[in-house]
């Protein structure tokens, strides 16, 4: 029903606005490469993510879900009937075995794959299960701190088959132990928690490329500064990740400074990887971060996925 809505509003306005003028042919086209959906931990249905695309007036997105595709049919649905390009995508969790970042977790876009690739589906099921069986240890967790959460509980507050630490967050908001989400997320859930004791459940780094890339899709290094690394450190984890195969750099986000974005930039093209770019968006979850435009002034040009699908078709 909501679609619908969507899609007679749509041609409302285009009866309205009569023929394009010249400068509107030609006008920049904005995307956004990093977005969830209820199917994980965004807020909005991926059919209203979609529309809310389409109202902020972005021509391309992709749905990056956490370790889930199952809200890809529901936003090509849309896409289609709305005129916006919908890139697959999904968003995995890595984690080093070995070296410099042992231990460490860290987030990689997978762009543009076939949702239907055998191997690719079977390992992301594999994640889900292993997800649900880890959420299930947090909740015992909490219930030996006198938290009783259930995990009814926390798929009513969206996810689906994937359930987050914000819907973790989420309970303990609704019962009064932290104010926010994100409180909740650093006293409750953060680094030196009982909740982080809980091995986290990720993929080794050649493992998620490799996956990606046998389902025909790309692979770009998310968020690279949102790991607590150093300049220098970050620069070493792009660098190790390339000779693994890695595609692109998440260069352009949503608090990323002009200066970062710079640096990151470089990075990227002294390594010949592609520049991709996100908000990350969330919905009410992260009520600050807005699609398309992050906090307000962010602008990531059409030109950044034509390139990317540059960089794919080399490497196939």
């Amino acid at each position: 029903m909501f679609l619908h809505l969507c899609i007679i509003y749509d041609r409302i306005k285009n009866i309205r606005t009569g023929y394009k003028k010249v400068s509107d042919i030609i006008m920049t086209k904005y995307i956004d490469l990093h977005t969830h959906s209820i199917c994980s931990d965004g807020t909005l249905t991926p059919a209203r993510l979609v529309c809310h695309a389409k109202e902020k007036g972005l021509s391309t997105i992709a749905l990056t879900d956490h370790d889930t595709i199952e809200g890809l049919e529901e936003a090509k649905h849309a896409a289609s009937n709305l005129g916006i390009e919908l890139i697959n995508g999904v968003e995995l969790s890595i984690i080093f075995k070995e070296g410099v970042f042992l231990n460490r977790e860290y987030h990689m876009l997978a762009l543009d794959f076939d949702m239907n690739n055998k191997n690719f589906v079977s390992k992301l099921e594999r994640l889900r299960k292993k997800r649900r069986a880890r959420n299930l240890k947090l909740i015992n967790i909490f219930s030996q701190m006198g938290i009783d959460i259930s995990y009814e509980e926390l798929q009513s507050y969206g996810g689906g088959n994937v359930i987050t630490k914000i819907h973790f967050a989420r309970a303990l908001v609704v019962r009064g132990f932290s104010p926010n989400i994100n409180h909740a997320m650093e006293t409750h859930l953060g680094y030196g928690t009982a909740a982080s004791k809980v091995p986290r459940i990720a993929l080794e780094p050649k493992e998620a490329i490799d996956m990606v890339r046998g389902a025909g899709g790309l692979t770009v290094l998310a968020h690279p500064l949102r790991y607590g690394l150093p300049y220098h450190k970050v620069a070493l984890l792009i660098g190790e990740l390339k000779a693994m195969g890695l595609n692109g750099v998440e260069a352009i986000y949503y608090n990323h400074t002009p200066g970062e974005e710079k640096m990151l930039t470089t990075w990227a093209k002294e390594l010949n990887l592609g520049i991709s770019g996100g908000t990350d968006f969330h919905g009410d979850n992260k009520p600050e971060i807005q699609l398309g435009t992050g906090l307000g002034n962010l602008q990531i040009p059409k030109e950044i996925w034509t390139n990317l699908q540059k960089i794919q078709k080399e490497t196939k």
